[in-house]
């Protein structure tokens, strides 16, 4: 089986929030006016696009009459920064 990188065009941008460590980034698919944004959020050590259906969800929710945008943020316990942080501190940083 080969492993197949997937694409997705959009922006990222860097935010802060209360009770957050220093700025955040996400990454903003089908960026612009959108009415509706879904932020999806992967399991334990993933970030963003870590899941093989991101990027496929994110083509089916632009594609939508009602034109969705996806959220895909890098929280603190992302990636490697699994087991330094906690559940209450990326709840914090997605609030």
């Amino acid at each position: 089986m080969t492993a197949r990188a997937a694409g997705l065009a959009g922006e990222m941008f860097v935010y802060t929030r209360a009770g957050a460590c220093g700025r955040l980034a996400a990454f903003q698919s089908s960026a612009g006016a959108r009415e509706r944004v879904a932020v999806v959020v992967g399991g334990l050590t993933d970030g963003p696009l870590g899941q093989d259906w991101a990027a496929p969800l994110a083509a089916a929710l632009a594609a939508a009459p009602a034109g969705w945008s996806t959220v895909l943020p890098l929280l603190s316990s992302s990636y490697g920064g699994y087991g330094f942080s906690s559940l209450d501190r990326d709840a914090d940083e997605l609030e």
